[in-house]
């Protein structure tokens, strides 16, 4: 009896261009919870790319799009060109792999809100909401890189655009 040996190779990949503002914006389309599901899911693929050119934008719609990453059962690697701010950070931390091309910058800083009006009462619960938001995007940036919860919250503070080297040192990137 004759024995046949049949290899099938379903390993598939795609990429996602997730350029520019993170969030509804009032130039366009920003990258929304809603608009980066309906990218990926229809995407049968093993190897998922997301490459990020952003400088930020809403952290929820971040949050929601860091989660998407992490459900997803694709292996995905997330490639940083130019830059990833602020909320781009959250969402290219969810990679399994990071990787920062050599001119690119990296930006962490503390939450930040514009209606900073208000009275005394009002401003205090701004203040305790923000820093809820910045424990959360702390736990998000020790989970990828490992580092403590008080380097990365003096991190955060210095608001620095830190080069493609320092982003490896930090651990936020891997390559």
């Amino acid at each position: 009896e004759d024995i046949m040996i049949r290899v099938i190779n379903e390993a598939t990949s795609a990429t996602v261009e997730l350029y520019g503002e993170i969030g509804a914006s009032w130039f366009g389309d920003g990258w929304t919870y809603e608009r980066f599901s309906n990218e990926v899911k229809n995407l049968p693929v093993s190897q998922l790319t997301i490459k990020v050119k952003s400088n930020g934008g809403d952290v929820f719609e971040a949050f929601a799009i860091h989660d998407a990453i992490k459900a997803l059962p694709a292996r995905v690697t997330v490639d940083i060109v130019g830059a990833s701010a602020s909320a781009a950070t959250i969402i290219a931390a969810a990679g399994d792999r990071v990787r920062i091309s050599e001119n690119s910058r990296y930006l962490v800083h503390n939450s930040q809100i514009d209606n900073t009006w208000g009275n005394k009462e009002r401003l205090r619960e701004n203040a305790e909401w923000l820093e809820s938001i910045d424990a959360q995007i702390v736990n998000t940036y020790i989970k990828r890189t490992g580092k403590s919860k008080e380097q990365l919250e003096g991190l955060m503070l210095q608001e620095k655009w830190m080069t493609a080297q320092e982003a490896l040192e930090w651990g936020f990137v891997d390559e």
